[in-house]
């Protein structure tokens, strides 16, 4: 499209039949929008359902407007309608759901759909996917899950996906996935702007190709965290700053490899299978994590600051030791065992949860153990 950009005042519906069916430049929109495209209820980013990531559909709405999802996937959406109106994804869409090729907001506000918000296309190309502007209004999240999902298959390039957020942001659910198809290439997701996203509920890093990376910038996480990835790499930190338990799941693949740090003190971090992070892990004052058995590896593992990690449970501080909370006693080691690590300064790198290696780095004045038993404890 070229020339003067084309204004829709009452309903606009993206209705392709085909796959491949693109959008180049811009349409504006201040009344409705739906999307019955190809693809079917729950398209495939990574697959013909594509609409090109070059275009954009605009809500500039001067009046509260909704969303209709039924099938396909809708070119990228920028909201940029009157401040304080928004673009709804609830009220009239029985799917609850958005999928679109990316994501921008300028002005407005917008409201989440309740189940999936996928933002994602295939691409051989460079750019940036999901912006929250400096200024934009406020992205309510819902109970949703917002899932990035950007494919490529170039075999001469790194490709970088843009996450940019200049205002302020809280994702209910976050899932990072896709990646590069070529096994020899990866793809990269930055992290960038001047304000710190936070996901309430669950952050997943999913990734399904290999060599993707998650670089620069920091996300933080309220709630749970899973890794089910074929691998990971970069160097964006997460920090942990629930205020009640978080649980930390590694069911396939790697971590990205940035600095981790657990700053929850109204809760602890549990996990819930062995745990690789790929990078260094520093544990706050009055922080606490929480092995549950299982093994912990990390690059290093910093807690200058005071914080405990127990190798099997933890429960609220003793009133007795409020220096050395207490153990849960549903989570009690046999008798005799080791079950508090307290750290005193900086570890040795590679430090791992096994028992062995806990003593190993004690010897070395890295890691303090704690020895206690049933009886101790009464």
């Amino acid at each position: 499209m070229v020339g003067a950009v084309p204004t829709v005042t009452e309903t606009f519906k993206w209705n392709g039949s085909y796959t491949y069916f693109y959008l180049t430049g811009t349409i504006e929109v201040s009344g409705n929008i739906e999307c019955a495209s190809y693809g079917g209820a729950v398209p495939d980013p990574g697959g013909g359902a594509n609409p090109g990531t070059s275009g954009a559909i605009k809500f500039v709405g001067t009046d509260d407007k909704t969303y209709t999802h039924t099938s396909g996937i809708l070119p990228p959406l920028e909201i940029a309608c009157t401040a304080g109106k928004e673009l709804n994804c609830v009220t009239n869409n029985a799917l609850n759901a958005l999928y679109a090729a990316g994501f921008t907001m300028t002005t407005g506000n917008f409201t989440a759909p309740n189940g999936i918000m996928s933002i994602g296309a295939h691409t051989n190309s460079g750019r940036t996917m999901f912006n929250i502007k400096a200024g934009a209004g406020t992205f309510a999240p819902g109970t949703g899950e917002v899932i990035i999902q950007d494919t490529c298959d170039s075999y001469n390039a790194y490709y970088t996906k843009t996450l940019q957020f200049d205002s302020a942001i809280s994702f209910h659910k976050l899932t990072l996935t896709g990646g590069n198809t070529n096994s020899n290439k990866g793809q990269t997701y930055a992290v960038v702007g001047a304000v710190v996203p936070t996901v309430i509920n669950t952050f997943k890093w999913a990734t399904i190709y290999n060599l993707s990376y998650l670089n620069s910038g920091t996300i933080e996480v309220s709630g749970d965290m899973v890794c089910d990835s074929l691998d990971g790499y970069g160097t964006t930190a997460i920090t942990l700053n629930g205020t009640g338990d978080q649980t930390i799941t590694q069911t396939a693949g790697d971590w990205p490899a940035g600095l981790w740090t657990n700053s929850n003190t109204g809760g602890v971090v549990l996990q819930a299978t062995d745990v690789t992070l790929g990078g260094d892990l520093d544990i706050a004052n009055n922080a606490r994590w929480c092995m549950e058995g299982y093994n912990l590896t990390a690059n290093a593992i910093d807690n200058t600051l005071g914080g405990t990690i127990y190798r099997h449970g933890a429960a609220p501080p003793s009133p007795d030791d409020p220096e050395h909370p207490a153990l849960d006693e549903s989570h009690l080691p046999p008798a005799g065992g080791d079950d508090v690590v307290l750290l005193t300064r900086n570890t040795a790198t590679a430090f791992v949860g096994s028992m062995a290696a806990k003593r190993s780095l004690g010897r070395s004045g890295n890691i303090l153990l704690r020895r206690r038993n049933r009886r101790l404890l009464g």
